[in-house]
């Protein structure tokens, strides 16, 4: 699997028109919810391996497990996921003012709340780790356009506050990215210190070793393929 190729058009079409599908649980994300959600993952406060978070882009092993056709259709769109997922990586840890999000486009109009419930999901994932930006002073500001347009409070919020009904949709837009940036940017001493710490702490692991993640399996036939340049 080349990681580090970004998804084509064509690909993108391919993997959106797939998630669209009645071959996925009816809870499955959208493209633009998925989006949001591996943006989510990406910049937040610490790693969350693939084999963690790709079982909730189908809606989760409890509810409507999704049911794979054969093994190749599973590997292909695991690896369109992660290939869309090292994307985000680069562009944040290279170039992160070219941090483009995927929104829904309908008649002219930016639509930003499919994208912004994927990011929330993210957030419950591991609330928990989220915690001190949640808590910070400023946290609510940080948040304000994922919690507005991504909860039901905040959509409530948003009908009921006419100083907030008076900005655009384009406003919100360009705020939306502005504030992922910010959070981006707030989480970086963390996750720096969790590398340092991971690279002090953790022995490497070796492709014959058991698979840390206690499946019983060796590490190469288990989760191994699921970490980006692995």
């Amino acid at each position: 699997m080349e990681i580090n190729k970004p998804l084509t058009e064509q690909e993108l079409n391919e993997l959106d028109e797939f998630l669209l599908s009645d071959s996925v649980p009816e809870n499955c994300m959208f493209l633009e919810e998925l989006d949001g959600f591996l943006t989510g993952i990406v910049i937040g406060p610490k790693t969350i391996m693939p084999n963690v978070w790709l079982d909730e882009i189908f809606g989760g092993k409890e509810d409507n497990e999704m049911i794979w056709d054969s093994d190749e259709q599973a590997q292909k769109f695991h690896e369109l996921i992660l290939r869309h997922y090292q994307s985000i990586v680069n562009t944040f840890h290279s170039h992160e003012n070219y941090f483009e999000p995927i929104f829904t486009e309908f008649k002219g109009v930016t639509i930003i709340d499919d994208w912004v419930v994927g990011f929330n999901r993210a957030i419950e994932l591991d609330k928990m780790s989220w915690a001190p930006l949640i808590n910070h002073k400023d946290g609510m500001l940080y948040l304000l356009p994922i919690l507005l347009f991504g909860t039901p409070e905040g959509r409530k919020e948003l009908d009921n506050n006419p100083e907030l009904k008076e900005l655009s949709q384009d406003d919100w837009v360009q705020s939306l990215v502005n504030k992922v940036l910010e959070i981006y940017k707030f989480w970086l001493p963390y996750r720096r210190g969790e590398v340092q710490t991971i690279e002090s702490s953790v022995p490497k692991i070796g492709r014959n070793d058991p698979c840390p993640c206690g499946s019983g399996k060796k590490f190469k036939k288990c989760c191994l393929h699921k970490i980006p340049n692995a």
